[in-house]
């Protein structure tokens, strides 16, 4: 519930920049799609982990603070997890929707560095992407920090990569539960993304 709250905290603070800042055309909205190169970290024992490549699409809005600093929230899905070794099929799926609120800091004209929070509802989690579902098993929510840069074309297309690190334990809270091919109570998402994207209007 604390963090549903801070949910539409954010977004009443999106929606107020947003609905102040479009009619002196400080705005813009965009889509964004990518890669994700997904695996998990933490007190990991006996599990041979390796990196599962999914992908994430969504929605952005860059709100102009300055003309050196803007606030990017965006509203993405976002596929997460870990593959157990080779077998696909013993992976771990986790499909998120994530609200990360991004500042970016232009140190040359279209070139930013980006960090800030991220706030994730994991709907569903599988293994190998089908039966059986363990969502039971897990955090439904996970919060964590981003990091990056990007770089913007003639003001409108979008080149980005960054960090997602996970603070969350993706396990259950009440730790009496473990997901069947990780034997570990404690262990948290990281997440590389590389996205393209397109703003519909220029600043």
């Amino acid at each position: 519930m604390k963090r549903l709250n801070i949910i539409v905290f954010l977004l009443g603070i999106i929606s107020m920049h947003a609905q102040k800042d479009e009619q002196t055309k400080k705005v813009t909205w965009g889509i964004k799609a990518g890669l994700d190169f997904a695996t998990f970290s933490g007190n990991i024992t006996n599990a041979d982990l390796s990196t599962r490549i999914s992908f994430h699409v969504g929605t952005m809005a860059e709100i102009k603070i300055s003309d050196n600093f803007s606030l990017q929230p965006e509203f993405l899905y976002t596929s997460k997890g870990s593959r157990n070794g080779d077998n696909t099929d013993n992976g771990i799926v986790l499909e998120y929707l994530e609200l990360p609120i991004i500042a970016k800091y232009y140190v040359a004209k279209n070139f930013s560095l980006e960090a800030g929070p991220g706030i994730g509802f994991a709907y569903l989690a599988t293994l190998g992407g089908s039966d059986p579902v363990i969502s039971s098993e897990i955090n439904r929510w996970d919060f964590g920090l981003n990091f990056g840069t990007s770089y913007k074309i003639n003001g409108k297309f979008h080149v980005g990569m960054r960090y997602y690190l996970g603070l969350t334990n993706v396990n259950s809270s009440d730790g009496s539960k473990t997901i069947p091919t990780l034997p570990s109570d404690d262990f948290k998402n990281r997440t590389f993304l590389i996205s393209i994207g397109y703003f519909f209007s220029r600043k």
